[in-house]
């Protein structure tokens, strides 16, 4: 089984899962009041998702276990969609 896209928003979330889905997760972006954001050690950073309380942002195994942490390519890809949703 591939890996999967995974986020948890801020440190009380749970893990949610996106499969290979960028619009689904630019959608949930969105649907947190994440218009921008910046990128941290494991995730990105937004206005009420700073510090320890970030967003957590990576591709990882069916279990949630992190494999490794987006691309730039893909950060940007998703940067795009997010401005696309949030219209």
């Amino acid at each position: 089984m591939g890996n999967k896209l995974w986020a948890r928003f801020g440190f009380m979330g749970e893990y949610e899962e996106f499969g290979d889905d960028m619009d689904a997760l630019a959608l949930a972006l969105a649907e947190n009041g994440i218009g921008k954001f910046e990128r941290c050690p494991f995730g990105v950073e937004a206005p009420g998702f700073e510090q320890a309380n970030y967003v957590s942002l990576f591709w990882g195994d069916s279990e949630a276990t992190h494999v490794r942490d987006l691309t730039e390519a893909e950060m940007e890809m998703l940067r795009e969609r997010l401005l696309v949703v949030a219209c």
